[in-house]
């Protein structure tokens, strides 16, 4: 609902009727069918094109008073494709949590200045990957520390080669155990293994 009204506040007959309350506007005098026909239209955008169907948004958007006014693509602002590829590159360096927060503030600066939309959902995405990854090293990094204090080690090499050896000691099947990635497995219980069984030798 907060979409339909957000919708109706830039409408042209809406912001009318706001400027002055003697020019009824349907929004006004017919909510319900308004808000039908916002939902109807917004849905539009995902069903199967139709002459019929184009035209009569087309009316609706442009004579009728009622629609958004929208601006053509020759009136849009050019997309810079070297500014979004150059500060999501910066984002995709950044080694730390904080070199990527100071390239999140500057490339935000430099990119709302040049008003591209598309520069800025691109930067943004690389930002958010590439604190995922850094956030996800961090959790590893500080598992290593732990590690690494239990055992009162001070180097990583040393950490590293004794785990190895640890590892390895255990031989391969339980070796898994310490340092095999986590899998998908699909657990059958011994009761369904045995009906399973029984079904095939029937």
């Amino acid at each position: 609902m907060n979409e339909v009204i957000a919708i109706r506040d830039r409408s042209e007959a809406w912001k009318a009727y706001i400027k002055d309350n003697s020019k009824l506007c349907p929004w006004v005098t017919d909510p319900g069918e308004m808000t039908k026909k916002t939902c109807v239209k917004q849905a539009y955008k995902y069903w199967p094109k139709t002459d019929r169907l184009e035209k009569a948004i087309h009316y609706l958007n442009t004579e009728s008073d009622e629609g958004l006014k929208l601006t053509s693509v020759s009136d849009q602002p050019a997309t810079d494709a070297a500014l979004a590829r150059g500060w999501s590159s910066q984002a995709k360096a950044a080694g730390t949590i904080e070199a990527l927060q100071a390239v999140w503030v500057s490339g935000l600066e430099a990119i709302k200045q040049s008003k591209d939309m598309a520069a800025y959902e691109q930067f943004k995405a690389a930002v958010n990957n590439r604190k995922a990854e850094l956030e996800q090293a961090l959790g590893i990094r500080q598992k290593l520390d732990e590690l690494m204090a239990w055992s009162d080690i001070t180097e990583i090499n040393e950490a590293v080669h004794d785990l190895i050896l640890t590892a390895h000691a255990l031989g391969p099947t339980l070796s898994y155990l310490v340092i095999g990635s986590p899998r998908n497995k699909i657990q059958i219980r011994e009761s369904v293994a045995r009906m399973f069984q029984s079904e095939c030798l029937a």
